[in-house]
């Protein structure tokens, strides 16, 4: 039983399939597309541990800022009296609150901060839940998933471990669950809050993260 306080940190493992992911990246797509993929970034936040039967333990004021070509332990804060770790639960982007707060204002090693590339869209539409970019050999892809009604509810089974005190969730995260539904065709370009904007954060939230 964690009864004291215990960190948590969440460990993204990025697969395409079953591969690890590597640059340059390339994915076949459920459509059958084969996709060169730049750049891959996503915010996660609002998470919450499931153990000990169902019982729920959120870590307030938790932010991950994910990127697809790095494996990273990301710190999400503390809990006690967390046992057996069933699940975790989340939600794709930033809370509407903090979404349209000046990025300027958080500490510069907060993934709220300013990025390069930005992550921040602007004050009225806040920051890119997802930033996705690339294409195909005739075509360019560019998805910027904005929008407080695209932050979205999630929740992933997770292996939980010990490692230097540290309570460690880790989940691997598939490349390819970004394109369910989604084809560059001859060409896509979303800079928004509909469309395919919503159908990536949706995917984010449901088909992306899987048990190790």
């Amino acid at each position: 039983m964690l009864s004291a306080q215990t960190n948590v940190a969440l460990r993204i493992d990025h697969r395409v399939g079953q591969a690890e992911v590597t640059a340059p990246l390339s994915v076949e797509t459920p459509s059958g597309e084969t996709v060169d993929i730049d750049r891959l970034e996503y915010y996660l936040s609002m998470f919450t541990v499931v153990h000990d039967g169902g019982q729920e333990t959120a870590i307030p004021e938790a932010y991950v800022l994910a990127d697809g070509f790095t494996d990273g332990l990301h710190a999400l804060g503390s809990v006690s009296g967390v046992n057996a770790v069933e699940a975790l639960k989340f939600h794709v982007g930033i809370d509407p609150d903090n979404n349209h707060a000046d990025p300027a204002s958080w500490p510069a090693d907060h993934p709220l901060a300013p990025q390069v590339p930005s992550m921040h869209w602007g004050w009225a539409a806040g920051y890119r839940f997802v930033a996705l970019e690339g294409g195909t050999a005739d075509a360019n892809l560019e998805i910027h998933a904005l929008g407080d009604d695209n932050h979205y509810p999630g929740e992933t089974e997770v292996a939980a471990s010990i490692e230097n005190g540290t309570l460690v969730l880790d989940v691997e995260a598939d490349v390819v669950g970004f394109f369910h539904m989604l084809t560059v065709g001859t060409g896509l370009i979303n800079h928004g809050e509909d469309a395919e904007a919503i159908l990536v954060c949706n995917n984010l939230a449901d088909r992306v993260f899987r048990l190790p």
